[in-house]
């Protein structure tokens, strides 16, 4: 049953032939019954609420191989809530508003106004949203294959870029917040059907607004998108997309202070969140490749994450015992990999598998900013490499 009205319809196709949608999802989306709300302001002409509601039940349980063990997870919870609504203005302007209200915080998850332009095929916006770097963060909640993210995307930016209780990239967890939500304004052009670009220009730190001085710099983002059609008949599915995604953060590890496994270090020194490379700017440039290959019910993705990070590495007690003052920290390049099979072998039933490796390159990540609910597993103990296997049935 077909109930998408026409604007909605022509939404779906441009989301498809950008690469947000796999032509298979397009399909679902255009089969479902839609929900339409009357505005009541004389200048909106429609407004699209959307909702996702996602409640789960979480068992952690944790081995530190002799160390002491974090308290078992052993809870419900809204993980997400979140509440869109898009008020289309008419002439291709509109402005979407979308807050997360899950865990019982209400976060800001994308908030920005935006103008459509049909020729040239270039799409505008303006305000707070995902800048276009990693491929599995950048992915919509509402079509993720796995329930949760990987440990990679949790460090290079979580769902919101305030899913913690402290923003990404500062002193408390050390995650780069660099693929998160960011302010500032994007665009992108599709060229053709084959190509497409993205470009961003944005507060170079992940949140709404600069923590301090050393935060007042503009970054840049920009991306490149092929994609190819490879299917000889009309039932058949067969797609690989290609796309690099760059960016540059001025002051992306500006707040930054990387101690001894989140500890002061050695005698009479001031309390962890005293130390560091705060009082100057730091810089950190991603690089990040990707693929996605659609062949009928088989879907593949895979992608690659490294980053520059200047004054990026976790001093130890060695460092800090030869520096009369403050040491000044090394250029860390933290780098991950995600792979992601899945295989739909009935109309409603899916297997999904992902792999995720992460190393850090001496800057650590914690448990806790990479795992949702984990609680503050480990206490501050950062470590430097991890993995993760995750199977699903969806």
């Amino acid at each position: 049953m077909l109930s998408c009205h026409g604007a909605e319809v022509e939404l779906v196709k441009m989301l498809e032939e950008k690469g947000y949608l796999s032509q298979r999802e397009a399909q679902e989306i255009l089969q479902l019954d839609n929900v339409r709300v009357e505005p009541a302001g004389k200048h909106t002409q429609e407004m699209v609420v959307s909702a996702l509601f996602q409640f789960q039940y979480n068992y952690i349980q944790f081995d530190n191989q002799g160390g002491t063990n974090p308290a078992t997870r052993n809870n419900f919870l809204l993980r997400r809530v979140y509440l869109g609504i898009d008020g289309k203005l008419g002439d291709g302007f509109g402005a979407i508003i979308m807050p997360n209200l899950g865990d019982g915080k209400v976060r800001l998850d994308h908030a920005y106004l935006y103008k459509q332009i049909e020729n040239p095929d270039i799409n505008l916006f303006a305000g707070f949203r995902k800048v276009r770097f990693n491929l599995e963060q950048y992915s919509s909640t509402g079509r993720l294959r796995t329930i949760e993210r990987s440990i990679v995307a949790g460090y290079w930016g979580n769902d919101t870029g305030t899913e913690d209780e402290v923003p990404e990239g500062t002193e408390a967890n050390g995650d780069l917040g660099f693929a998160a939500q960011h302010m500032g304004l994007f665009g992108h052009y599709k060229v053709d059907d084959l190509l497409s670009m993205e470009l961003s220009i944005v507060n170079g730190y992940s949140d709404q607004l600069p923590s301090n001085s050393f935060q007042n710099k503009l970054g840049i983002y920009y991306q490149l998108n092929t994609s190819w059609d490879f299917a000889e008949s009309e039932d058949e599915v067969l797609n690989l997309t290609l796309g690099v995604n760059t960016g540059f953060q001025p002051s992306g590890n500006s707040f930054w202070q990387p101690t001894s496994n989140g500890n002061a270090v050695g005698a009479g020194v001031p309390p962890a969140v005293q130390i560091g490379n705060s009082n100057g700017s730091a810089n950190s440039f991603g690089l990040n490749p990707y693929f996605l290959l659609e062949w009928d019910d088989f879907i593949l993705t895979g992608e690659f994450i490294i980053n520059w990070i200047e004054h990026g590495r976790l001093y130890d007690q060695a460092q800090f015992a030869a520096a009369a003052t403050m040491p000044t920290s090394g250029q860390a390049v933290p780098y991950g990999f995600i792979i992601t099979p899945s295989y739909r072998f009935a109309e409603d039933f899916e297997f999904v598998f992902r792999y995720a490796y992460l190393d850090t390159d001496q800057r650590g990540a914690l448990v806790d900013s990479t795992t949702p609910n984990s609680g503050g597993a480990g206490g501050r103990t950062f470590f430097d490499s991890a993995q993760s296997f995750y199977g699903g049935f969806n």
